[in-house]
């Protein structure tokens, strides 16, 4: 437990934002192939007489538990598809990050043909993957891979990135519940560029003023760690933009 006598203040971390993942079933590790997802399986616990996808890294992962928290009122099943890592852009290769994710981002023509997929919720750590070169180019290409399908699309941008992990600064920031971020604090004006009609979500006004970003309200965290939204935060994000997945 750290001994948490000498950090009386320390946040309670809400760890049920790690469970929803779903790692190695819907979620594929880098080791993993296609042939690894669950297919079936990978439905959320949400209802409705249409289907949706959510697609992409661990940061479309993240949005499993707030999603299934707000499941009635959204009115559609939602299934998981991705890959650590990888994110939802075809042609994208991150290399040793995640060696199968060119093969296997492909696969999601497939699954929305056999699912009757009718909306894609697209979402990645962009800001990683700009990092490794990734062509934003590339993803108003794959949008529009989708549009012509006729699906709805909806991109979620980049969440806070901090230069700690959410524990950490518990430690370094004493005197609030705000901390700075690392990363480029126009990275969603620059995603949201590159959307070509498809709906597009930020993320950052739930949490941020300016370049300071609330990582923890009171004793609860709202990240797992540099980046990932715990279960808490995850259902934030999800609340701020539920008018748009009615």
């Amino acid at each position: 437990g750290g001994w948490a006598q000498r950090f009386p203040d320390v946040a309670k971390v809400d760890r049920s934002g790690f469970a929803p993942f779903r790692f190695k079933t819907c979620l594929m590790e880098p080791d993993q192939t296609f042939q690894d997802w669950q297919g079936d399986a990978c439905f959320l616990d949400t209802a409705g007489p249409v289907n949706a996808l959510l697609w992409g890294d661990s940061h479309s992962a993240q949005y499993v538990s707030g999603l299934t928290a707000h499941r009635d009122a959204i009115g559609y099943r939602i299934l998981q598809f991705g890959m650590a890592s990888c994110p939802p852009v075809f042609g994208f290769d991150p290399g040793r990050w995640s060696p199968d994710c060119l093969a296997f981002n492909p696969h999601v023509l497939d699954v929305i043909k056999r699912y009757n997929i009718k909306t894609v919720i697209m979402a990645a750590n962009w800001k990683v993957s700009l990092t490794e070169h990734l062509d934003l180019a590339d993803l108003t290409k794959t949008i529009e891979v989708l549009q012509r399908k006729g699906l709805k699309v909806i991109v979620i941008g980049q969440v806070p990135f901090f230069e700690f992990p959410a524990k950490n600064l518990v430690h370094r920031v004493r005197d609030g519940d705000f901390a700075p971020i690392a990363m480029d604090p126009d990275i969603n004006k620059r995603i949201a560029a590159h959307v070509n009609g498809a709906t597009f979500v930020d993320p950052l006004p739930v949490f941020c003023h300016g370049a300071k970003c609330r990582f923890r309200d009171g004793i609860t965290l709202l990240f797992l760690d540099y980046a990932h939204l715990s279960a808490v935060g995850s259902e934030r994000v999800v609340a701020s933009f539920l008018p748009i997945l009615k």
